[in-house]
């Protein structure tokens, strides 16, 4: 993304974050770095879920 037109750039990152880019840095590098750095890490595990038996309040955890 880094060697994009600008145009196309800042299609792009309002793609991936839903907004246009506030700023634009130089390089756009240093963009695509802030980026990763706010963005939160996923769980290496899925949540376990509630198991619900069908009576009221008897969810229980795997």
């Amino acid at each position: 993304m880094a060697d994009l037109p600008t145009a196309v750039f800042v299609e792009r990152w309002r793609l991936i974050t839903g907004e246009p880019p506030a700023i634009l840095l130089n390089p756009r590098s240093a963009m695509l770095a802030l980026l990763v750095a706010s963005t939160p890490v996923a769980p290496l595990e899925p949540p376990v879920p509630a198991w619900d038996d069908g009576g009221r309040g008897s969810g229980t955890p795997r």
